[in-house]
């Protein structure tokens, strides 16, 4: 079960949380819809012109989708398979592909990274970074997805990094 919210106010966030938008006013996370997965533990915050696609697959249990055509998603998989937070699925992969790996610390959580860069698509270069974490007996992994970076715009690129400070562990 989910729930989907309309608009919340977070007095901690500051103006340097907020981009401004071509009008010259400032968009911020304050005003965008929130989600919750109350079972998997987890809520964050998104933008109001992005749409949420939920499954119950082995895949992905959400993704917001920024862009229409799913050219760049914000995802969450949780699992109760530990062994998913140490996975590497880019170890026998192209060499147009760029994998780095570290551990980081994003918004007071610790997670191991890895980045993605890969440019055998031709002219497109998918970028993505997945974030693990162990939390409540589970595997999290969160990808923000951008299948085509030469074709992104600041603003979208921005509410991607936004959607992942606003993500709260619940329990």
């Amino acid at each position: 079960m989910y729930k989907i919210s309309g608009q919340t106010k977070n007095p901690s966030r500051t103006a340097s949380d907020n981009l401004k938008t071509d009008n010259g006013k400032y968009d911020t996370a304050d005003n965008w819809k929130t989600y919750k997965k109350e079972e998997r533990f987890y809520e964050f915050r998104y933008p109001n012109y992005a749409t949420i696609s939920e499954t119950n697959s082995a895949i992905t249990d959400t993704t917001v989708l920024l862009k229409k055509d799913w050219s760049v998603t914000f995802d969450i998989t949780t699992s109760h398979e530990i062994l998913l937070c140490d996975s590497n699925p880019y170890k026998s992969i192209s060499k147009k592909t760029l994998v780095s790996e570290d551990k980081v610390n994003k918004y007071g959580n610790e997670y191991r990274r890895l980045t993605v860069e890969d440019r055998s698509a031709g002219s497109s270069i998918l970028n993505e970074e997945r974030f693990y974490i162990i939390k409540n007996d589970m595997c999290y992994m969160i990808v923000n997805r951008i299948l085509d970076i030469n074709k992104i715009d600041s603003k979208t690129k921005s509410d991607l990094e936004k959607i992942l400070s606003t993500l709260k562990f619940t329990k």
